[in-house]
Order: C-alpha cells, then structure tokens, then sequence
C-alpha cells in the first residue's frame, strides 16, 4: 500500500509539472500540490469504495468464458460443459468445535442434494427422508460462520440432527436459511456423524434416486449391467464401481475435454479426465443404472 501511494504520489506530482506552463515550481513544490490534490480526493474515493460494485478478477475479463467456471458449490451440476475450473481461494466458512475435532475423515459439511439428472446436468427437486442418528454416536457440536454466498445454504457436517437457529431441515437433509444468506451469519449446529438410515425407502423416493433420462450413454447402462452381474449384493457392486476408478488410468485435471450428448460414455470410456463432478456424476450415474438408489450430495 505504502509502496502504490509513494507511486501515485509520484505521479501526480508529474501530472503537476507537465501542466505548468512556465515550470518554475521546485521538487518539493510539487510535491505539496500533489499531496493536497490526493487529500482532496480522498473522500471521493471513500465513497466510491462504499458504492462501486466490486467485481471478481479484472475488468478486462467481463464477461467471463463461458467455458470456464470457479470451484465452489452451485445447486446443479452439469460435469462436461466446463472445460476449465479456476481453484478459488475465497474462505466459505469458519468452523470451531466444541470439544475436539473429529478424525479429519469425517469433515464433509453438506450442502445441496442433486436428484434429477436430464442428461446434462444434476438438479434438485426430490424429497428424501433424513438419515437418522446411530445408537451410541456422539454428537459433534459446530460454531460455524459462514461468509455471504447469495443463497440459502447453511453447512452443518453430515448428518445434522436439527436446524439451527432460524434454519429449517429439508427432507434430504439440507439445511437451508429463511432468507439468502448476503451477509457473514454465525450459527451452532449439533451433527451425528455415525448414521443410518432406517428402514425402507418411500417408494416416491427410491424412483426420484433411480431416475435417469432414456436413450442415452449405453456403454455405461452395459457396465452397469455387467457389474450387477457379478456382484453378489449392493455393498460388493459399490466397491466394484469405486475399484473401476482406482484400476482404469482416470486422471484429474481441472482443464478436461468437454462431453457431448452421450456424456457420461465420453468420460468413462474415452477421456477419462475431469475433476470432481465428473467423478460423482458417473459414479452415481453407474449405481442407478445398476438398479441402486443414488444421489449427488455436494459439500465441502
């Protein structure tokens, strides 16, 4: 800061000897006149601090590539249609537990649910019925504060037991304000974090978590296919699913090919490179093919 005002300073000062006619003034002269003109636009500047809307990155950049995204969290996901993901370095929230933190494992903060796939992008929009706390969990209590983001997000580590203050609990387990959330809030949230869900899904919900648009990505329907084939219950075909991504040479890159109509067969069996909604998009995609509930949950 020091170093752009001696800089400004500097510069006025040659603004001033440029605009005199009859350059008699000395150095210091300058120097003065140009300090004053400074302090007089100071308030100018305070005000236009306050008032102008502040815009992320440089002007020059407006408006954005439509191509490119920031990383963060949005209420639908369309893996395939960026091809370059810019990492934000922006704070989303502030957390102080009371006690000792848990395993760094068990940090996933919740966010938006995705249910509803149309081939291209993840929407939500379905109803789910919250996972209940295990016997003998202990419950994780969390000061969180949480920075503005113009939605109505509230993070609580999964599963949160009750809305906090002025919060309400959706049924799939979001947590969501009253109101869009456009200046820092601080809330306490109370989490199990060992849950289960008991007993049977709603038959509404089990069709909304094995909903997947028709006609499209047949190469990933017949892995789907095969992998039910050969496992022997639903725990073995999720693990043989994961496995896929751990044995096949997948690659994560924030600058990805774009997918076509058929995105997810372009991902598994062709590029085989993207970030992280590309990797739950597929995986989930491959579970509901298969015949098993799933759902995209988003967090940090």
């Amino acid at each position: 800061g020091l170093y752009m005002l001696t800089g400004v300073l500097l510069l006025t000062s040659a603004l001033v000897a440029a605009s005199d006619p009859k350059p008699k003034l000395q150095l210091t002269a300058r120097l003065r006149t140009a300090g004053a003109l400074l302090i007089q636009g100071l308030p100018v500047m305070l005000m236009l601090f306050v008032l102008f809307p502040r815009v992320p990155g440089p002007l020059w950049e407006l408006p954005s590539d439509a191509r490119s995204g920031i990383s963060g969290l949005d209420d639908s996901m369309s893996p395939g249609s960026i091809n370059r993901l810019i990492r934000s370095n922006e704070v989303a929230f502030r957390v102080r537990f009371e006690g000792s933190a848990p395993a760094r494992g068990q940090l996933y903060w919740r966010g938006p649910v995705l249910w509803h796939y149309d081939g291209r992008a993840w929407r939500g929009g379905a109803v789910q019925v919250p996972a209940q706390p295990s016997a003998g969990s202990d419950p994780v209590v969390q000061d969180i504060i949480l920075e503005p983001h113009n939605r109505l997000w509230l993070f609580a580590l999964d599963v949160p037991q009750a809305p906090a203050s002025g919060a309400r609990l959706t049924h799939d387990g979001q947590m969501l304000a009253r109101a869009p959330v456009e200046e820092r809030v601080r809330y306490r949230v109370t989490s199990a974090l060992a849950s289960e869900a008991r007993g049977p899904l709603n038959p509404a919900v089990r069709a909304a978590a094995l909903q997947l648009p028709a006609g499209l990505n047949p190469r990933s329907r017949a892995l789907a296919g095969e992998l039910r084939a050969n496992a022997r219950d639903d725990a073995e075909l999720v693990r043989r699913a994961l496995q896929l991504f751990r044995d096949q040479p997948f690659v994560y890159t924030l600058e990805p090919p774009r997918l076509g109509r058929d995105a997810m067969d372009e991902f598994l069996f062709e590029t085989r490179r993207g970030f992280c909604e590309h990797y739950a998009s597929a995986f989930v995609y491959i579970l509901r093919a298969a015949g098993v509930p799933a759902r995209v949950v988003t967090g940090y």
